[in-house]
Parts: structure tokens; C-alpha cells; sequence
């Protein structure tokens, strides 16, 4: 019986009566003046009662129109018929491990006679035994399948319904078996949620389920394993880390290797002698090769220290060959340091010291080496026009400050107070009652200089240095080549229009031009309703951070280790926005990776040189890997620059020196210098499936075969109406076309 799936279709049904009311609208007589009617009189019937009554008489083109408007009504309905088919639906799911290459090479310790696993043949791994079973399967025409692969993360491989032995050899070669783990219930699960409870699964696997009951008590689970137990020494783990040696920064390897036998439960353990190597990969010559022997189930932590030569250069590692390859070598591509481009500007010479100090003792961190509208980190006191991806570290100048000695209440969570000892310090800064926003927190020119003012003990105006430095010192220091910074406008600028205050001399306004309207704000160290770091979010990746300190009268940078927390938090925060992979060499088979924002497309290439084009959203890409060795991302298209943060001030820096014109033409090509390509290494490496001693041939079999003679689907119908209801139309139009 068939059922509807959009029953509020039926509506359209009252388009019939409709179509009724034309057609007897159309054959009402209508009103004609001729000269006589004597010769009709023979013809026109008289409108006289009786026993006989007459037929309603319709044209056959009403019937067409009428069948039509049904056969459409029904189709939007989007009826379904129970059919009967011949194939029985299955999923299989296969294990993505790289376990399933593991290859039967003969133990000199056991004969044929003492293997109790049937599987003698040499040379075929799990994965060809399974795939011959496959295909033996598929000669039955007894099921149609789809294929899902069990690695880390559950994927689809090949057509959804496959019933033929092409297409399902063709889904088959793309199963590579190259992931360091394989979730195979998860996998199941998947499909369960998926089907009804006539579809059957089939797991393919090297090793019995962990939990029997649970596949003995489900009826559509068929699993199978076709594993052996084997030999096996494997790399478990490898590391490259770049150290401090006599001659300067040296490079030194740590590689785990363990060995798994195939009978554990032998008394005497045998030992392994192997060697590793380290071959460099751009001459394909061996720089390192460190022989190691190992007994049977147990496992050994190597310590190699790479020459100078090959300190910098991309790796591969090799032990020698045995049943699974995929353990036996990997590649360590060179992890080249990220480096923090900062620009520091500030008007206390104090303060700026600090800062230099704390950032000099920090690997990798250049200080006023590029043009400012390029460096990553920007430390100023004034306002500074940011791009977009550029951070911001504004220190306003603190002219009341009072000294704040907790308690301090502190995001926990923020990556700026991971592990900060600020307990028991002292921060000094200018005392503030009013709530956090953003009209309050956006950074603001100072005002044109009007005479002089009369300061407080503890104050200290704008241009004068703490240590007691005069006017004209500060006249005569440059400002730094190409600064973005916007500087107090002198008294020869053009007078800007004045800004409405209330009566306490605030801005009236909550919202400024500088502030985008998705933009949020974080208090991090708040003193009360003082907030000492605030944490403002201007964009995607553009941010702003404004720490209220006074050094002078403050222990947060002199008698604690707080200061330089602070400082390589920062740093390491900043590091995560770095463009490129996540890990440059992993053995998880997904990550992430973060491109310039102007970024669409990337193509990414993997060991066997075949490219896919992945697309690229808010300059952030998840890229899978289905294939250990080298990969490589290319940025395919990009879009139009964004345009940089703009200010309400800036119309205040349009003028500009010959100078500053050749810094920008600088910057221009540093930009289109920008880097454009990033590779980084696969390794699948699991000690779990590496150790082959739980592998087993064995079947679970609890299908219960349904008679295919008897076994019913669903079969949308819709498309028949649809093709019928079109039909009918075109009928119409054309006979009516001829009547005419």
C-alpha cells in the first residue's frame, strides 16, 4: 500500500472544481441578434417537462486537462509503493589500519603444521584476502553495497549502492590502509543510525571484536577477521627537537622501537638485531646508521644526535624490513621556528625597556627589524591603524595611577595568565569606576596641547620622560621609520570639529567608527571595576589588548617573575595564528591548518602526487590525510585584500613625507613576497596496531537471511505521475492548437 510523505499536497485537488466552473462557463448561450429564425425551428428543441432528462456533454479535452491536474496532485503528494527487489542492502566496513598490510614472511621458529590459522600462503596480506573475498561476494548478485572506512573518523568510500564487480573494485583501490587506528564500532553505529533493520553489515577486520557478546547478540553483524599472529618490530615513536650543544643549536632524534612477538606466551624471549637510519632525503644518502638489539616484547627509547649537516634538512627514518611496513620508516621534516615580528614604540623610556628586555630573552622574536603595517604584534600608546590580521598591544599612559594589591580577579582560562604569578604583586594603574565597553576602551589621540597645566604630585604629562627628560629631548627624538602610529595633531592642523561630552566630560557615545559590530570584549585582570588587561576582539584575527600598568610604581615587572610570564604568553598565543599546518610532522591522519585570510582555495598534494582542491573558510582548513608521507598546500585563488581597520582619526595621518611613501612601496613588496606554499609529514604510528599477537581468522556469523522473494522496499513514484501529468499536457496543447 502506498504512503505519502507530503500528504498537505492533497490542497491542490481543489483545483478541479475550478476547472469544472470553466468549462461550464464556457458552453452557457449566449445572446445573438440574426435577421429571422424561421429555418432553425426545425431544429430547436422546446424546453417542455418530461420523463427524459439530458446528457451533460463535455469535450474530451476536459478529461486531458482533468487527469493532468490529478496526476500533478498526486506527484507533489510524493508517494512511495512498496516493491519487491531481489538484492539484500549490506554495508561494509572495513578497516583503515595499517594492521591490514601486515604480510605473512615466514617464522624460522614455527612450521606450517603449528599454524592454526588455516593461513599459510605467503605474500597476501589481511587486505587482499579480504578484497578476494569481496569480490566473490559480488559474483552472487545476491547484494547490492556501499563501503565505509573504519580509520580515526568513520568516511564513505565509493558510490553509495554498488552491485557490480567494476564498481566495486574500483571503491576497493582507493582502500589504502594507511591510518593508525580504526574505530570499527563507531563505523557500526553509523550505519545503524542510518538503515532500517533489514540492512545487514559486514566487518572486515585482522582481529576478533573486544567484546563478543555484543556482536553475537546483534542479527545484522557479520564479522570477519583474517588476521595472522606475526613478528613484528615497529616504530612506535619519533621525535625532532632542536637542543642547545657546545657548538650552538644542534638537533637530536628520540625514536622508540618496540618488538612484538607472534606466541607471547613462549618461555624464552628471543632477541632482535636490527639497525636504524637516518637517511637524508634531498640526495637520498645515509647520514646515520646506529645498530640496536632488542628482546621480544619489549621496547627501546634511541637518542641520535644529527650532524650540522643535515641539522636543518628533511628526514627519513629506517629500520630493517619485516611483516608491516608501514612502522618500519617515516619522514621528520625540519620544523622551521615561528617567528614573531614585533614593533615597540612607546613614549616611556621606562616602559619600553621592560618590554625590550623581556622580549629579547625570547627565541625567534624580532623587534623593530620590518615595517610596521606588517609585524605581527604591535606595542604603542596611541592609536595605531591595524591590518587584518595584526594585533594590537596598547598601553594607555597612566597619569593618577594607585597601586591595586589584590585581590585580583582573573580569567582562568585566558592563554595571557597560563601559570601568571600574580598573587602578591603589586599594579599600578589609573583607577576607574565605570563598566567595560567598548566606547570607553577604544583607543583615542591625544588632545592638541592647550597651554600649561597644572599636574598632581603623581602624574606625569604625555611629554615628559620619567626620568626627568625636557621638552625639547622629546622633540628631537625620531619618530621610528614607516610608523603607523597617529600622533597628536599640532597646532597647524586643521581644527577638528568638537566632540559631545556630558557632564562628567565622557563621550556621550557607546559605539565608535573603529569598533565593528561583531567585535567583543574580555576583561582578564580586573582590580575591582579597574580593569588592568583587557582583551578586545576587533575581527576575525585582529585584535587589540590593553594593559593598564604603570612600571614605576609596580612589582609586576621587577621583583617577580610576573612580567616575563606575561610576555611569553603573549608570544605563544600569538605563535597559534601562524600560518601553516598545525604540527609540521604528525601521525594523526586530521588537522588543521591556517592560511592569510584573503584565502579561498588551497590545493593539496599528497605522496602519490594526485592534487584535490579544499576549500578555505575564514583562512582555516581541515585537511585529511589517507596516505603516510609528505604532504604539501599550495594557495590556489584569493580574494581582495580586506580592507585594514579604519579610525575616526585618521583622517589626521593622510599627510604623509617622502619618506614614509618609500616605506610603504617596502611594505608592498614584503606583501607580495608572502609566503605561498607549507608541507609537513604523515606517519601512521600506533603500538597497538603494530602488535599483531591478537590478530585471528575467525567468523561471526549472525545474519538471518531474509527470502528475497518476499523482501519488500520503498520506491518513490512520484517521477511516474510527474512524466504522466506532463504527458497529458502536452496532449492538450497540441490537439487545441489544431482546432484552432
Amino acid at each position: 500500500m502506498p504512503f505519502f510523505l507530503n500528504p498537505f499536497a492533497f490542497t491542490a485537488l481543489a483545483a478541479i472544481p475550478i476547472l469544472i466552473g470553466i468549462y461550464y462557463l464556457r458552453n452557457r448561450f449566449k445572446r445573438r441578434v440574426v435577421s429571422s429564425l424561421m429555418l432553425w425551428d426545425g431544429i430547436i428543441k422546446g424546453n417542455e417537462g418530461g420523463q427524459k432528462k439530458d446528457r451533460l456533454q463535455l469535450p474530451w479535452m476536459f478529461f486531458l486537462e482533468l487527469f493532468g491536474l490529478l496526476a500533478l496532485a498526486f506527484a507533489a503528494t510524493q508517494p512511495f509503493v512498496k516493491t519487491s527487489s531481489s538484492r539484500i542492502p549490506a554495508t561494509i566496513v572495513l578497516d583503515d589500519s595499517f594492521s591490514m598490510l601486515a604480510t605473512p614472511m615466514g617464522n624460522p621458529n614455527r612450521s606450517d603444521a603449528d599454524d592454526k590459522t588455516g593461513v599459510s600462503d605467503l605474500g597476501n596480506s589481511v587486505r587482499d584476502r579480504v578484497i578476494e573475498s569481496l569480490m566473490e561476494m559480488s559474483k552472487s548478485n545476491a547484494y547490492e553495497f556501499d563501503i565505509i572506512l573504519a580509520g580515526e573518523s568513520p568516511r564513505r568510500l565509493g558510490e553509495q549502492n554498488i552491485t557490480d564487480s567494476a564498481a566495486l573494485t574500483a571503491a576497493l583501490d582507493e582502500w589504502t590502509c594507511e591510518q593508525s587506528s580504526s574505530n570499527l564500532f563507531e563505523a557500526v553505529e553509523v550505519v545503524k543510525k542510518t538503515h532500517g533493520p533489514e540492512h545487514r553489515i559486514l566487518v572486515c577486520t585482522d582481529q576478533p571484536p573486544a567484546d563478543k557478546a555484543v556482536v553475537e547478540s546483534d542479527s545484522r553483524l557479520r564479522w570477519i577477521s583474517s588476521g595472522k599472529p606475526m613478528d613484528n618490530t615497529a616504530i612506535t615513536f619519533a621525535s625532532r627537537k632542536q637542543v642547545l650543544n657546545d657548538s650552538g643549536i644542534g638537533e637530536k632524534l628520540l625514536v622508540r622501537i618496540e618488538s612484538f612477538s607472534d606466541d607471547p606466551t613462549q618461555p624464552t624471549k628471543r632477541r632482535v638485531n636490527s639497525s636504524i637510519k637516518i637517511i637524508d632525503t634531498q640526495n637520498n644518502r645515509t647520514v646515520v646508521e646506529s645498530p640496536f638489539q632488542l628482546t621480544v616484547d619489549t621496547k627501546k627509547e634511541i637518542i641520535l644526535e644529527l650532524p650540522e649537516s643535515v641539522a636543518k634538512k628533511d628526514l627519513r627514518l629506517e629500520i630493517d624490513a619485516d611483516s608491516v611496513t608501514a612502522d618500519n620508516q617515516l619522514f621528520l621534516l625540519a620544523e622551521e621556528p615561528i617567528e614573531i615580528d614585533v614593533y615597540l614604540n612607546l613614549d616611556d623610556v621606562v616602559f619600553e625597556k621592560i618590554w625590550k628586555d623581556a622580549l629579547q630573552v625570547i627565541p625567534n622574536v624580532k623587534i623593530n627589524e620590518v615595517s610596521p603595517s606588517i609585524c605581527d604584534i604591535v606595542i604603542t600608546d596611541t592609536e595605531f591603524v591595524l591590518q587584518p590580521e595584526q594585533w594590537h598591544i596598547f598601553c594607555p599612559p597612566q597619569k593618577a595611577p594607585v597601586a591595586f594589591a589584590g585581590p585580583y580577579a582573573v580569567s582562568a582560562e585566558h592563554p595571557l595568565v597560563k601559570g601568571l604569578p600574580i598573587r602578591g604583586a603589586i599594579w599600578a594603574a589609573d583607577a576607574d569606576k565605570r563598566e567595560i565597553t567598548q566606547s570607553n576602551l577604544t583607543p583615542k589621540p591625544n588632545p592638541p596641547s592647550a597651554g600649561p597645566k597644572s599636574l598632581a604630585p603623581d602624574s606625569n604629562p604625555k611629554n615628559e620622560k620619567p626620568n626627568g627628560a625636557n621638552a625639547d629631548s622629546e622633540k628631537s627624538k625620531p619618530n621610528r621609520k614607516g610608523s603607523n602610529r597617529i600622533d597628536p595633531p599640532s597646532d597647524q592642523d586643521a581644527a577638528e570639529p568638537e566632540i559631545q561630552k556630558n557632564e562628567s566630560g565622557e563621550n556621550n557615545s557607546d559605539t565608535s567608527p573603529d569598533m565593528p559590530s561583531n567585535s567583543w570584549i574580555r576583561s582578564v585582570i580586573r582590580a575591582g571595576q579597574t580593569g588592568l588587561i583587557i582583551d578586545h576582539q576587533l575581527s576575525q584575527l585582529r585584535r587589540r589588548i590593553q594593559l593598564n600598568l604603570q612600571p614605576k610604581y609596580s612589582t609586576v615587572s621587577s621583583s617577580q617573575p610576573t612580567w616575563i610570564v606575561l610576555v611569553v604568553n603573549l608570544i605563544e598565543w600569538r605563535k597559534k595564528y601562524a600560518h601553516g599546518p598545525e604540527f609540521v610532522n604528525t601521525w594523526q591522519s586530521t588537522q588543521s591548518a591556517r592560511f592569510p585570510l584573503d584565502t579561498e582555495t588551497i590545493s593539496l598534494t599528497g605522496p602519490d602526487q594526485n592534487t584535490k582542491i579544499i576549500p578555505v573558510i575564514n583562512g582555516l582548513a581541515q585537511v585529511e590525510m589517507m596516505q603516510g608521507g609528505i604532504w604539501s598546500a599550495k594557495i590556489k585563488s584569493s580574494r581582495s585584500t580586506p580592507e585594514p581597520e579604519t579610525s575616526s582619526k585618521e583622517a589626521n595621518s593622510e599627510k604623509k613625507s617622502g619618506e614614509e611613501n618609500i616605506v610603504n612601496s617596502q611594505t608592498n613588496s614584503e606583501t607580495e613576497q608572502q609566503r605561498t606554499e607549507w608541507k609537513w609529514s604523515f606517519y601512521p604510528l600506533s603500538a597497538r596496531e603494530s602488535n599483531l599477537q591478537k590478530a585471528e581468522t575467525t567468523t561471526i556469523d549472525n545474519w538471518r537471511e531474509l527470502d528475497v522473494n518476499y523482501r519488500s522496499i520503498y520506491q518513490p513514484a512520484a517521477w511516474l505521475l510527474g512524466l504522466l501529468a506532463f504527458g497529458l499536457f502536452i496532449t492538450a496543447f497540441v490537439f487545441q492548437h489544431q482546432a484552432k
